[in-house]
């Protein structure tokens, strides 16, 4: 189990290589698929974290380029309303590079609630929710991260909401991380997993 969860992570984050000169932004429209999102996470997340970490030292731990990734982020988050082969990039690259409001460590709230979002529209974009799907596909489509991933953002999302007391907003998102895992649970898939009760009881471990 620990192995297949640490396949899929690694996927979805990418492989990061060393990062020399000027950062030129894309990926450009033309590398870009309307079908493989895989690809298109996997691109935007290698250009985002050589971005993140231009100009970073240890001695002198700051990220030059933050304004930056924020704004090709928001670019790429126009791209995928037209582009829904975006929406799993989007969503990862708004789960690792803007958790929190800049320069704070307060949850970015509008941001955490798109993000989940977007993770399900990739799920239905992919076909990850197909009952029929093989299990060699359902892996392969790396559904067995975009489902947790769902949860994990509406549940951390409803919890911040809670810690603040607005009570509102965390029963809404709440009740999103409920009706995801709800429809994760039906799915063939995760049938096995009978130790996972709600959404709080989802580890990558």
């Amino acid at each position: 189990m620990a192995a297949k969860w640490s396949k899929a992570i690694g996927l979805l984050v990418g492989i990061s290589g060393g990062c020399f000169g000027q950062i030129t932004w894309g990926p450009q429209p033309s590398y870009l698929s309307e079908t493989d999102d895989l690809n298109n996470q996997r691109r935007l997340h290698e250009l985002l974290q050589q971005a993140y970490f231009t100009g970073y030292r240890v001695e002198q731990p700051r990220h030059d380029l933050a304004p930056s990734i924020m704004a090709e982020i928001a670019s790429f988050r126009e791209k995928a309303a037209s582009m829904p082969s975006l929406s799993l990039a989007v969503a990862m690259a708004k789960y690792h590079f803007s958790w929190y409001k800049e320069g704070t460590s307060e949850m970015d709230t509008d941001g955490v609630d798109d993000a989940g979002n977007l993770m399900y529209n990739s799920i239905q974009f992919s076909g990850c929710n197909r009952h029929d799907l093989s299990s060699e596909a359902f892996q392969q489509r790396m559904c067995s991260a975009r489902w947790p991933y769902t949860v994990l953002l509406f549940s951390e999302l409803g919890r911040e909401f809670a810690s603040r007391y607005l009570t509102d907003q965390a029963a809404t998102a709440l009740e999103k991380a409920v009706a995801a895992f709800d429809e994760m649970k039906r799915l063939p898939h995760y049938a096995h997993l009978v130790h996972w009760q709600g959404p709080y009881d989802i580890n990558f471990n």
